[in-house]
């Protein structure tokens, strides 16, 4: 079996309003982007490096995306500035992955 080229990594908790952002960001790319690309959602950067380490696949390259939350209350939903945000790191994940489809983006944006 191919090793993905990409995997994606969404952070955060999507029972906890604009928490679930990085969810929503690491979603919206991995939907955008070619096949080769792979997701995983977890509660913290550190656990997914920590479950990287413990199953042998530690990345050669990890960057790292941020955005500020405003509600973290109970619930699920983003804030509508949180959601443009998440829209935002998503163009940004597939302009650093460098394998987004033609013609489905019109444009990146740095986040």
């Amino acid at each position: 079996m191919t090793e993905p080229r990409v995997v994606i990594i969404g952070v955060g908790n999507p029972w906890r309003g604009d928490d679930g952002a990085g969810w929503v960001a690491a979603d919206l790319a991995a939907a955008r982007l070619s096949p080769g690309a792979d997701i995983v959602h977890s509660d913290g950067v550190v656990d997914a490096v920590r479950l990287g380490a413990a199953v042998g696949r530690l990345p050669r390259r990890l960057v790292v995306f941020g955005i500020e939350v405003a509600d973290t209350g109970p619930g699920r939903g983003l804030t509508p500035d949180v959601a443009r945000a998440a829209q935002t790191v998503a163009h940004s994940i597939e302009h650093e992955a460098g394998t987004s489809r033609p013609g489905r983006l019109g444009g990146f944006r740095d986040a």
